[in-house]
């Protein structure tokens, strides 16, 4: 297990988005009123453009707006699912259904900001493995070979496939 604190975020985009689109744009003065750890993800995030279309949505800084007295930052696509910080522990992380009594998520904050990152890179990314039947000792040189992506056979778009070059 990988401990998030080893996590470098713009190493980590880097490697999967590639280099960043922009030198970033700089936060609104209501920003101020999120935690650190938050202010960063969106200062980081304005980065990579790829960040903004996964199936979570998180809650630009000017549109944070309390629910059950925690502030929600981010929805899940259908918006039934949310995730707030504390008021008063900024670092305490909740989720749940909105309008109702949220449940703390064991992860800080900024724990939680790193997973919910990788998370949503690999489900963006645009080549995927799945290795639920590879056996262990497969999985260095599988993780090292190039994807290409290749038309389905229906011809309907485009599959990501795992090919050696």
């Amino acid at each position: 297990m990988i401990n998030p604190s080893d996590i470098d975020l713009v190493e980590f985009l880097t490697h999967w988005h590639g280099a960043p689109q922009s030198v970033g744009r700089p936060l609104p003065a209501e920003a101020l009123r999120i935690p650190r750890p938050l202010q960063e993800w969106h200062e980081l995030a304005s980065r990579w453009t790829k960040l903004k279309r996964g199936g979570n949505r998180m809650i630009e800084p000017s549109e944070i707006q309390a629910d059950q007295g925690k502030f929600v930052f981010m929805k899940d696509a259908t918006g039934d699912w949310i995730w707030a910080f504390g008021v008063h522990d900024r670092d305490a992380v909740f989720e749940g259904i909105p309008g109702e009594n949220l449940d703390h998520v064991p992860e800080p904050l900024p724990e939680f900001l790193k997973h919910v990152t990788a998370t949503e890179t690999l489900m963006t990314a645009d080549c995927a493995r799945l290795g639920d039947q590879v056996p262990d000792e497969a999985f260095p040189s599988i993780l090292t070979l190039p994807c290409r992506r290749s038309v389905s056979a229906a011809g309907s778009g485009r599959t990501p496939v795992i090919a050696p070059s």
